[in-house]
């Protein structure tokens, strides 16, 4: 129980401009995404004491440009994970189907296509695991985020 971080976009919903569907889709990729980045607990309490602000009042164009670097990073890697479990599934609701063989092991598995995080290993103190193309990706989506956020408010 507790109030979720949601945003009424029933006003957008028109399938006659793309664009708008453009919008939909980011706002829903926004509050989905950016929101854990934020935090739940802090932004369920910005939106509490600050009556008709959203999500967008607290997330800044660093935080955007970061999910979406996530999301990129990690595409593949999810895809996999769940075209896995989906095949999991369907061995087992199928009784005479041979157990589920997971083929995509060691170096077949998809990988992230920026960090390099070795498992079991800890991160050096202020060392970071994304490499030169991954933070020129950052780089660039931040500033994408930014003419974004300034054009929309100026």
């Amino acid at each position: 129980m507790g109030i979720e971080p949601k945003l009424d976009i029933d006003y957008l919903k028109t399938e006659s401009d793309p664009n708008q569907r453009c919008v939909i889709d980011y706002i829903k990729f926004a509050t989905t995404y950016t929101s854990y980045l934020v935090g739940k607990r802090t932004l369920i309490k910005h939106l509490k004491h600050n009556k008709g602000a959203s999500i967008f009042d607290k997330i800044t164009p660093s935080d955007e440009a970061f999910a979406v670097l996530v999301f990129e990073n990690n595409k593949e890697v999810w895809d996999e994970q769940h075209e896995e479990e989906m095949k999991k599934r369907s061995a087992a609701m199928d009784d005479e189907a041979a157990p589920f063989d997971d083929a995509a092991t060691g170096p077949d598995r998809k990988k992230p296509r920026w960090t390099a995080a070795q498992s079991g290993c800890k991160n050096v103190l202020f060392q970071t695991n994304w490499d030169q193309e991954g933070k020129e990706r950052f780089n660039a989506l931040q500033k994408i985020f930014h003419h974004i956020c300034t054009g929309m408010f100026q």
